[in-house]
């Protein structure tokens, strides 16, 4: 049998591009694409990420520009990652406020992100970080995450992963319920930065520990 590979192709793109080409791209993936952010700036509105499918993957590097909204990944079979964003906004997701959002997405990756409650114009106490929702499956790295209501909740049993989190001044670190389960790698501190964790039918480990 003829062994068959999936092809690769780069793409530039400034930050305020990102968002339209996102959305101007098929929802079928036949190819890795590596879509890069060569002009540094704000990027104007949410990265909405739905959809995508097929055996291609996608691949996202903001090279830490701004992101004057949130980031949403939904409903993707296909492979996705996203890299370096200083995200300032938020999105809304069934009255809930959130700078990521992601869900029945089962292979997702995002990483060197950072989130600041204190700069948003939302109210802080109602602002969650990440959400992992819905049976998705989310490998994080090298977060930072500060002054939010909670810093990562899972739910919905889905399963995230958190390495080399960096995080301060949240009321609530890890909320887990519903099924959901988060795993605290390496370095991660076991509260996130918050006062305490929540659990709710929901599992949180670190280092193979029960917290």
């Amino acid at each position: 049998m003829e062994k068959t590979t999936v092809p690769t192709r780069y793409v530039t793109v400034t930050a305020a591009e990102l968002p339209a080409y996102i959305k101007s791209l098929p929802r079928l993936l036949t190819e890795i694409l590596v879509v890069t952010v060569v002009e540094q700036g704000a990027v104007p509105s949410s990265l909405e990420l739905e959809g995508f499918y097929g055996p291609g993957m996608l691949h996202i590097d903001g090279k830490d520009s701004v992101l004057n909204g949130g980031i949403s990944i939904l409903r993707c079979g296909a492979y996705v990652n996203l890299t370096r964003f200083d995200v300032r906004g938020t999105l809304t997701v069934n009255s809930g406020l959130y700078a990521v959002y992601s869900a029945r997405s089962p292979s997702v990756a995002i990483s060197h992100i950072i989130i600041d409650g204190s700069r948003s114009s939302a109210d802080r106490a109602e602002l969650t970080g990440v959400r992992c929702d819905n049976c998705g499956m989310t490998l994080m790295q090298e977060f930072q995450i500060s002054n939010v209501g909670t810093a990562v909740l899972v739910t919905g049993a889905a399963i995230a992963t958190a390495s080399g989190f960096d995080c301060s001044g949240n009321r609530t670190g890890a909320y887990a319920y519903a099924g959901g389960v988060l795993i605290l790698v390496g370095s991660t501190p076991d509260l996130l930065g918050g006062a305490a964790n929540v659990k709710g039918s929901g599992m949180i480990f670190k280092n193979g520990v029960f917290l």
